[in-house]
């Protein structure tokens, strides 16, 4: 069986990835507009991919393209946005 996996939007310092951790999730990516917070999440999640700033601009259609949806795919799907 493969692992759950998570992207998180709307990051913050990462408390929710950490309990979906516990829960048996990997996060692939993250999304924070505020850049301490994304410094502090991407510390203690050095694995996902970091997608700074404005999730308006930080997530257009080629990075979903080029970088998240690879991921998945790996992966072998996602299981929460």
């Amino acid at each position: 069986m493969r692992q759950l996996t998570s992207i998180d939007l709307f990051a913050g310092c990462g408390g929710l990835t950490r309990g979906l951790e516990w829960a048996g999730f990997e996060c692939l990516a993250f999304n924070e507009l505020n850049k301490d917070a994304a410094d502090s999440f991407a510390a203690n999640f050095p694995k996902a991919v970091r997608l700074d700033g404005d999730i308006r601009i930080a997530l257009t259609e080629r990075v979903i393209q080029e970088k998240i949806l690879p991921l998945i795919l790996e992966k072998g799907g996602l299981d929460l946005l």
